[in-house]
């Protein structure tokens, strides 16, 4: 049971690791030992764990069914917190789908379920908002969005927070062809992460500004060899989700 309740933490430990093989056979386990043990905590918190490995792999519509299974369950075990959980993650897949409106909803939905108690926002606050900036298409909204999780982060925050809202505010930029806002956000996780570097961390600070420079017309060698790296490594690493932006500017002349 100790196993089950704690097993999933590690397979998010993979993922942070870019260790996506290890990340999914974990998962796989503790789903198991959750169901052997009959611990509905123990399941939900994996299906959290499991909708960012399979968004990870871009497999969009696995990740949405383990969250709808652990929006039932947060439901039936009156856990707010992991329901506004649930939600943050179920508009973080759907604005990657392309489904920007319920996107939107789903993540206004989480911070409002967040604010409901006095831990709320510090425990998932920036991770919602960070959605929410990457889903509306409301230029001032998702500046509020962002100022608002940017307090929350210098207040200090819960680890993941950092880590998922700098990833989802660095793609919200690349969309809006904001490159300087993209170049700040990669910045910050770089500082935040520097005295314990993370693999995907790097992964994304590097691609985020390779993006960034290439969005701006940089076409130099440096940038295109940079931007094939990372092609490279995101497809040996098995971070699907990342490559069709990177395809898209290996094939811009």
């Amino acid at each position: 049971r100790i196993i089950a309740a704690n097993l999933s933490m590690l397979g998010i430990v993979f993922v942070w690791q870019n260790d996506i093989k290890s990340a999914g056979v974990t998962y796989h386990e503790a789903k198991a030992l959750a169901a052997t043990t009959q611990n509905l905590r123990a399941e939900m918190i994996n299906l959290i764990v499991g909708s960012f490995y399979w968004t990870s792999l871009g497999e969009l519509d696995k990740a949405e069914d383990c969250l709808q299974r652990c929006q039932t369950l947060s439901q039936r075990l009156g856990s707010r917190l992991l329901e506004a959980t649930c939600l943050q993650y179920l508009g973080r897949v759907n604005a990657f789908k392309g489904d920007n409106v319920r996107a939107c909803k789903l993540a206004e939905e989480a911070v409002e379920m967040l604010q409901e108690s006095e831990s709320g926002m510090s425990f998932r606050g920036p991770g919602a908002l960070g959605v929410l900036a990457l889903s509306t298409d409301d230029k001032s909204k998702r500046l509020v969005a962002i100022q608002r999780a940017e307090d929350l982060l210098a207040a200090g925050s819960v680890s993941h927070n950092y880590m998922n809202f700098y990833e989802d505010v660095m793609e919200a930029s690349l969309h809006a062809r904001e490159w300087d806002a993209v170049n700040r956000f990669a910045l910050a996780l770089e500082d935040y992460t520097k005295d314990e570097p993370m693999p995907r961390g790097d992964f994304y600070i590097a691609r985020g500004r390779a993006l960034a420079a290439h969005g701006r017309g940089e076409r130099d060698r440096a940038t295109m060899v940079e931007l094939q790296r990372l092609y490279d490594q995101a497809k040996e690493i098995g971070l699907k989700l990342a490559l069709p932006a990177l395809e898209t500017a290996l094939a811009t002349p």
